[in-house]
């Protein structure tokens, strides 16, 4: 699937004659996929020294995901695969490994995994309580259109 292939079918979900935000647009892919595909499993590992919390996800080739929003601008690295990543302001954009980027604040993604992908994400912090952390590097959100739905 090409990069503009991949904008071009996320972005179908806003024509409709909608107005939707970034984020309910997302919110519409992540309902269409959830609704269409069946689930994958994405393993994430963690890892933790002094003032330092590391985060790996590893994406089999042919996965279609949605990001979480994310609260603090971080630094990642693709480590291995090729994956097309769509955000409202950049389109889809192809990466391949190795890369290495920088996630700003308020970020959510559509990510498409060409390859089997692994992503590490780093964050600046002392905590090693997921959930704590979790709660300062994520947004909470809600999409409302999978609320009643299975998950």
């Amino acid at each position: 699937m090409s990069d503009t292939d991949f904008t071009e079918a996320i972005e179908a979900f806003g024509a409709c004659g909608l107005d939707l935000s970034p984020q309910e647009l997302v919110d519409r892919v992540e309902y269409e996929m959830v609704s269409q595909f069946p689930e994958t499993e994405n393993p994430v590992t963690h890892a933790f020294t002094p003032g330092l919390y590391c985060r790996t996800m590893y994406m089999a080739g042919g996965t279609l995901a949605t990001s979480k929003i994310h609260n603090q601008e971080h630094q990642y690295v693709i480590v291995s695969g090729s994956l097309s990543v769509w955000t409202k302001e950049t389109g889809a954009v192809t990466i391949h490994a190795p890369f290495h980027g920088i996630t700003k604040p308020g970020t959510r993604r559509v990510v498409y995994a060409h390859t089997d992908v692994c992503w590490l994400t780093f964050h600046p912090t002392d905590e090693t309580d997921l959930d704590v952390i979790e709660d300062k590097i994520i947004m909470k959100h809600t999409n409302i259109l999978l609320e009643g739905s299975p998950s």
